[in-house]
């Protein structure tokens, strides 16, 4: 399925917000959180292009995406948003705050990330029109309990340098010594 937009829209998206609307097409959706404007419902989401943050406003109608707005986050939402998704941006890069609010795209405040509902909640039909968004199943069983745990700089750091999957490697570790001590 395609993203369409009005070619006004666009040109006037690329002066205020610095982008096509044509780059919803890369937009790997993450939250969103329904709006209603100028009479209509609208959804705002917040999701990625290329690695850092953006957000987008689109209509679904008739079984088509029309995106409205699409800008950068601004410094503090990207902040939020990796904060919440517990350092999945982590050490994005920085940019000027030179990121313009209307009506149509407003700021993703604290309050509105809480109660934003996560990609996998919308209706197939939209999440078609945005392939690069990874939808993750429910968890079959919980294999995992979540801790706080300390650890020394080099044991963090010797895992760390390994990339991606370093709590795992940890997790990996601890069973084998658990293996072996018998």
């Amino acid at each position: 399925m395609e993203i369409e937009f009005d070619p006004a829209k666009d040109a006037a998206n690329i002066a205020k917000h610095g982008i096509s609307l044509a780059r919803a097409t890369d937009f790997e959706l993450i939250d969103f959180e329904r709006l209603s404007r100028k009479g209509e419902t609208r959804i705002q989401a917040i999701g990625t292009i290329g690695g850092e943050y953006y957000s987008l406003t689109f209509v679904f109608r008739r079984n088509v995406v029309r995106a409205i707005s699409l800008r950068r986050a601004h410094s503090e939402e990207a902040e939020r948003m990796s904060k919440k998704n517990r350092g999945f941006q982590e050490g994005q890069a920085a940019f000027e705050d030179d990121v313009v609010f209307d009506e149509d795209n407003p700021e993703w405040t604290a309050e509105r990330l809480a109660r934003a509902h996560p990609a996998s909640e919308l209706p197939p039909e939209i999440l078609a029109a945005f392939p690069k968004t990874k939808i993750r199943g429910p968890q079959k069983a919980p294999t995992k309990v979540p801790v706080s745990l300390r650890l020394s700089s080099d044991v963090v750091d010797h895992f760390k340098a390994g990339g991606p999957g370093w709590q795992t490697r940890i997790d990996d570790a601890l069973k084998l010594a658990i293996k072996k001590a018998g």
